[in-house]
């Protein structure tokens, strides 16, 4: 049987081509993590295109019915500091929009949370995501306010 590591990512947009790009960005930028996977006796890192928020949280809380021998990981936007002391569970759990439970299978090893401030931090570089993008990239289809 092949085991995968599932990444269930929040995020991604609309288009033809979207999943492919959207699994094919993440797994460029996760590449080292791959490779680890493959050397513990996982087959792939396949990553999951989650769009909205709760449709990802949904999916994977859902993962161990169709993929039961997976190690399977949900990668969200923080939306909120962590507070000292409290566990990322506890923080979406009591976090407005979410009020995640967390499944009973799961641990705290299966909730990651992408830093506060990251898509600001991408969208201010225009001029990277120029050269990224190509002639593709048109700069005023990217939002100017409200970015986080």
């Amino acid at each position: 049987m092949k085991r995968c590591v599932r990444i269930y990512v929040e995020g991604g947009s609309t288009g033809r081509t979207a999943d492919q790009d959207f699994r094919r960005g993440w797994k460029k930028l996760l590449t080292g993590l791959h490779d680890l996977a493959r050397q513990h006796g996982y087959h792939s890192l396949e990553i999951v295109r989650g769009k909205g928020r709760g449709n990802a949280f949904e999916r994977f809380s859902k993962y161990h019915l169709e993929n039961p021998d997976d190690l399977c990981v949900l990668l969200a936007d923080a939306e909120t500091t962590v507070p000292e002391g409290q566990s990322v569970w506890e923080t979406v759990a009591q976090r407005d929009g979410d009020r995640w439970q967390r499944p009973d299978w799961a641990t705290e090893r299966h909730l990651y949370l992408m830093v506060q401030f990251v898509e600001t931090w991408l969208l201010t570089d225009q001029e990277a995501l120029q050269q990224f993008f190509g002639r593709g990239f048109k700069p005023e289809a990217l939002p100017t306010t409200n970015l986080e």
